[in-house]
Protein backbone atom coordinates (compact mmCIF):
# COMPACT_ATOMS: atom_id res chain seq x y z
CA UNK A 1 0.00 0.00 0.00
CA UNK A 2 2.87 2.39 0.71
CA UNK A 3 4.70 1.70 -2.55
CA UNK A 4 1.79 1.18 -4.97
CA UNK A 5 1.32 3.81 -7.65
CA UNK A 6 -2.19 2.64 -8.49
CA UNK A 7 -4.68 1.52 -5.82
CA UNK A 8 -7.95 -0.17 -6.81
CA UNK A 9 -10.90 -0.09 -4.41
CA UNK A 10 -13.19 -3.06 -5.12
CA UNK A 11 -16.40 -1.56 -3.82
CA UNK A 12 -19.23 -3.67 -2.42
CA UNK A 13 -21.30 -3.78 0.76
CA UNK A 14 -18.60 -6.04 2.23
CA UNK A 15 -15.94 -3.46 1.44
CA UNK A 16 -17.94 -0.69 3.13
CA UNK A 17 -18.57 -2.91 6.17
CA UNK A 18 -14.91 -3.87 6.61
CA UNK A 19 -13.47 -1.66 9.36
CA UNK A 20 -9.88 -2.37 8.32
CA UNK A 21 -10.39 -1.90 4.57
CA UNK A 22 -12.57 1.19 4.98
CA UNK A 23 -11.06 3.01 7.96
CA UNK A 24 -7.39 2.03 7.65
CA UNK A 25 -6.37 0.96 4.15
CA UNK A 26 -8.81 3.13 2.19
CA UNK A 27 -8.11 6.25 4.26
CA UNK A 28 -4.37 5.78 3.78
CA UNK A 29 -4.92 5.29 0.05
CA UNK A 30 -6.85 8.56 -0.13
CA UNK A 31 -4.12 10.33 1.84
CA UNK A 32 -1.56 9.17 -0.73
CA UNK A 33 -3.86 10.33 -3.55
CA UNK A 34 -4.09 13.76 -1.92
CA UNK A 35 -0.29 13.82 -1.54
CA UNK A 36 0.03 13.05 -5.25
CA UNK A 37 2.02 9.85 -4.67
CA UNK A 38 -0.67 7.39 -5.82
CA UNK A 39 -3.77 7.18 -8.00
CA UNK A 40 -6.93 5.67 -6.44
CA UNK A 41 -9.66 4.16 -8.64
CA UNK A 42 -12.91 2.78 -7.18
CA UNK A 43 -14.25 -0.22 -9.09
CA UNK A 44 -17.93 -0.78 -8.30
CA UNK A 45 -18.54 -4.52 -8.03
CA UNK A 46 -22.07 -4.65 -6.61
CA UNK A 47 -24.90 -2.26 -5.77
CA UNK A 48 -24.30 -0.52 -2.44
CA UNK A 49 -24.65 2.93 -0.90
CA UNK A 50 -21.23 4.50 -1.52
CA UNK A 51 -22.47 7.97 -2.52
CA UNK A 52 -21.37 9.50 0.80
CA UNK A 53 -18.07 7.60 1.06
CA UNK A 54 -14.83 9.65 1.10
CA UNK A 55 -13.92 8.27 -2.34
CA UNK A 56 -17.28 9.19 -3.94
CA UNK A 57 -15.76 12.15 -5.81
CA UNK A 58 -13.17 9.99 -7.55
CA UNK A 59 -13.81 8.78 -11.08
CA UNK A 60 -15.08 5.21 -10.68
CA UNK A 61 -15.15 2.27 -13.06
CA UNK A 62 -16.93 0.79 -15.03
CA UNK A 63 -18.54 3.53 -17.13
CA UNK A 64 -20.97 5.74 -15.19
CA UNK A 65 -20.04 3.76 -12.05
CA UNK A 66 -22.54 1.06 -13.02
CA UNK A 67 -21.86 -2.00 -10.79
CA UNK A 68 -20.23 -4.87 -12.66
CA UNK A 69 -22.89 -7.29 -11.38
CA UNK A 70 -25.60 -5.12 -13.00
CA UNK A 71 -24.18 -5.42 -16.52
CA UNK A 72 -25.99 -7.83 -18.84
CA UNK A 73 -22.60 -8.84 -20.24
CA UNK A 74 -20.03 -8.80 -17.43
CA UNK A 75 -17.21 -9.38 -19.91
CA UNK A 76 -18.12 -6.00 -21.39
CA UNK A 77 -17.97 -4.48 -17.91
CA UNK A 78 -14.50 -5.91 -17.27
CA UNK A 79 -13.35 -4.68 -20.68
CA UNK A 80 -14.46 -1.18 -19.68
CA UNK A 81 -12.56 -1.51 -16.38
CA UNK A 82 -9.43 -2.65 -18.22
CA UNK A 83 -9.64 0.35 -20.56
CA UNK A 84 -9.91 2.72 -17.60
CA UNK A 85 -6.99 1.12 -15.79
CA UNK A 86 -4.90 1.16 -18.96
CA UNK A 87 -5.50 4.91 -19.28
CA UNK A 88 -4.52 5.46 -15.63
CA UNK A 89 -1.35 3.38 -15.96
CA UNK A 90 -0.38 5.31 -19.09
CA UNK A 91 -0.77 8.57 -17.15
CA UNK A 92 1.27 7.27 -14.22
CA UNK A 93 4.13 5.76 -16.19
CA UNK A 94 4.14 8.00 -19.23
CA UNK A 95 3.68 4.75 -21.24
CA UNK A 96 4.90 2.23 -22.24
CA UNK A 97 7.00 1.27 -19.17
CA UNK A 98 4.08 -0.46 -17.47
CA UNK A 99 6.20 -3.04 -15.69
CA UNK A 100 7.28 -0.33 -13.26
CA UNK A 101 3.71 0.42 -12.13
CA UNK A 102 2.83 -1.18 -8.79
CA UNK A 103 -0.84 -1.98 -8.15
CA UNK A 104 -2.59 -2.59 -4.83
CA UNK A 105 -6.11 -4.08 -4.71
CA UNK A 106 -8.23 -3.37 -1.62
CA UNK A 107 -11.36 -5.48 -1.09
CA UNK A 108 -13.31 -6.34 2.06
CA UNK A 109 -15.25 -9.40 3.22
CA UNK A 110 -13.91 -11.84 0.61
CA UNK A 111 -13.32 -15.55 0.94
CA UNK A 112 -9.93 -17.07 0.14
CA UNK A 113 -11.27 -18.30 -3.20
CA UNK A 114 -12.68 -14.87 -4.08
CA UNK A 115 -9.40 -13.22 -3.11
CA UNK A 116 -7.49 -15.65 -5.34
CA UNK A 117 -9.90 -14.92 -8.20
CA UNK A 118 -9.42 -11.16 -7.80
CA UNK A 119 -5.66 -11.60 -7.70
CA UNK A 120 -5.92 -13.50 -10.99
CA UNK A 121 -8.15 -10.76 -12.43
CA UNK A 122 -5.63 -8.13 -11.37
CA UNK A 123 -2.78 -10.09 -12.95
CA UNK A 124 -4.73 -10.49 -16.20
CA UNK A 125 -5.63 -6.78 -16.19
CA UNK A 126 -2.00 -5.75 -15.83
CA UNK A 127 -0.92 -8.26 -18.48
CA UNK A 128 -3.52 -6.82 -20.85
CA UNK A 129 -2.40 -3.28 -20.05
CA UNK A 130 1.25 -4.19 -20.61
CA UNK A 131 0.62 -5.94 -23.93
CA UNK A 132 -1.64 -3.13 -25.14
CA UNK A 133 0.87 -0.40 -24.35
CA UNK A 134 3.78 -2.40 -25.77
CA UNK A 135 1.78 -2.79 -28.99
CA UNK A 136 1.13 0.95 -29.03
CA UNK A 137 4.83 1.59 -28.41
CA UNK A 138 5.74 -0.71 -31.33
CA UNK A 139 3.26 1.07 -33.60
CA UNK A 140 4.67 4.44 -32.56
CA UNK A 141 8.20 3.28 -33.34
CA UNK A 142 7.15 1.99 -36.78
CA UNK A 143 5.38 5.29 -37.47
CA UNK A 144 8.44 7.28 -36.42
CA UNK A 145 10.65 5.29 -38.81
CA UNK A 146 8.21 5.49 -41.72
CA UNK A 147 8.45 8.19 -44.43
CA UNK A 148 6.51 11.26 -43.45
CA UNK A 149 3.17 11.82 -45.18
CA UNK A 150 0.66 14.64 -44.78
CA UNK A 151 -1.65 13.91 -41.87
CA UNK A 152 -5.39 13.97 -42.42
CA UNK A 153 -7.25 16.59 -40.45
CA UNK A 154 -9.77 15.03 -38.07
CA UNK A 155 -12.02 16.61 -35.43
CA UNK A 156 -10.81 16.57 -31.86
CA UNK A 157 -12.28 13.75 -29.79
CA UNK A 158 -11.74 11.99 -26.48
CA UNK A 159 -10.21 8.99 -28.25
CA UNK A 160 -7.81 11.00 -30.37
CA UNK A 161 -4.14 10.50 -29.41
CA UNK A 162 -3.67 14.24 -29.96
CA UNK A 163 -6.15 15.25 -27.24
CA UNK A 164 -6.77 14.50 -23.56
CA UNK A 165 -9.64 14.54 -21.08
CA UNK A 166 -9.52 16.77 -17.99
CA UNK A 167 -11.85 16.21 -15.04
CA UNK A 168 -12.35 17.47 -11.51
CA UNK A 169 -14.79 18.82 -8.93
CA UNK A 170 -15.89 22.23 -7.71
CA UNK A 171 -16.82 22.42 -4.02
CA UNK A 172 -17.49 25.12 -1.44
CA UNK A 173 -15.56 25.84 1.76
CA UNK A 174 -17.52 23.09 3.53
CA UNK A 175 -16.62 20.55 0.85
CA UNK A 176 -20.15 20.54 -0.60
CA UNK A 177 -20.65 20.16 -4.33
CA UNK A 178 -21.19 23.35 -6.34
CA UNK A 179 -23.57 22.73 -9.24
CA UNK A 180 -23.78 24.90 -12.33
CA UNK A 181 -20.29 26.41 -12.14
CA UNK A 182 -18.95 27.14 -15.63
CA UNK A 183 -15.50 25.71 -16.32
CA UNK A 184 -13.24 26.53 -19.26
CA UNK A 185 -9.54 26.30 -20.13
CA UNK A 186 -7.71 29.53 -20.98
CA UNK A 187 -5.77 27.75 -23.73
CA UNK A 188 -9.08 26.87 -25.43
CA UNK A 189 -10.79 30.29 -25.82
CA UNK A 190 -13.33 29.05 -28.38
CA UNK A 191 -14.70 26.19 -26.29
CA UNK A 192 -18.16 26.34 -24.75
CA UNK A 193 -18.10 26.40 -20.92
CA UNK A 194 -18.69 23.03 -19.23
CA UNK A 195 -21.11 23.17 -16.29
CA UNK A 196 -20.57 21.16 -13.12
CA UNK A 197 -23.15 18.45 -12.34
CA UNK A 198 -25.10 17.92 -9.11
CA UNK A 199 -22.05 16.29 -7.52
CA UNK A 200 -19.78 19.16 -8.58
CA UNK A 201 -18.05 17.17 -11.33
CA UNK A 202 -16.85 18.58 -14.62
CA UNK A 203 -15.33 16.77 -17.60
CA UNK A 204 -13.63 18.53 -20.50
CA UNK A 205 -12.86 16.41 -23.56
CA UNK A 206 -10.58 17.22 -26.48
CA UNK A 207 -7.87 19.14 -24.62
CA UNK A 208 -5.15 19.71 -27.29
CA UNK A 209 -2.21 19.13 -24.96
CA UNK A 210 0.09 16.30 -23.86
CA UNK A 211 0.65 14.62 -20.50
CA UNK A 212 2.99 16.64 -18.31
CA UNK A 213 1.93 20.00 -19.75
CA UNK A 214 0.19 22.73 -17.77
CA UNK A 215 -3.14 24.36 -18.59
CA UNK A 216 -5.03 27.07 -16.73
CA UNK A 217 -8.56 26.28 -15.56
CA UNK A 218 -11.09 29.12 -15.28
CA UNK A 219 -14.23 28.73 -13.10
CA UNK A 220 -17.14 31.18 -13.03
CA UNK A 221 -20.02 30.92 -10.54
CA UNK A 222 -22.26 33.76 -9.37
CA UNK A 223 -22.59 33.98 -5.61
CA UNK A 224 -19.10 32.58 -5.01
CA UNK A 225 -15.65 34.11 -4.97
CA UNK A 226 -13.12 34.52 -6.32
CA UNK A 227 -15.17 35.00 -9.48
CA UNK A 228 -13.65 34.10 -11.83
CA UNK A 229 -11.36 31.60 -10.17
CA UNK A 230 -8.23 30.47 -12.05
CA UNK A 231 -5.83 27.64 -11.27
CA UNK A 232 -2.99 25.85 -13.08
CA UNK A 233 -3.48 22.13 -13.71
CA UNK A 234 -0.88 19.50 -14.66
CA UNK A 235 -2.29 17.17 -17.32
CA UNK A 236 -2.02 13.52 -16.34
CA UNK A 237 -2.32 14.17 -12.60
CA UNK A 238 -5.26 13.10 -10.44
CA UNK A 239 -8.65 14.84 -10.90
CA UNK A 240 -8.44 18.33 -9.42
CA UNK A 241 -10.75 19.69 -6.71
CA UNK A 242 -11.43 23.44 -6.88
CA UNK A 243 -12.73 25.12 -3.74
CA UNK A 244 -14.82 28.30 -3.89
CA UNK A 245 -16.20 30.38 -1.05
CA UNK A 246 -19.78 31.58 -0.92
CA UNK A 247 -20.08 35.35 -1.19
CA UNK A 248 -21.60 37.09 1.84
Amino acid sequence: LESAQLILLLVSADFLASDYCYEVEMMRALERQKEGTARVIPIILRNCDWSSAPFSRLQALPENAKPIKSWGDQDEAYQDVVAGIREAVAQITGAPRVRQARVEILAGGLTRRQTASLTLIGTLIMLGVFLGLMLRSSTTLQTANAPSTPAATTPESRNSPETLMLSGFVVDSKDRAVQGAKVTINEMPTMEPVETTSDGRFIINGVPKQYGQWVRIRVVKEGYFPNPYEENYLLGSTPTTIQLRRAK
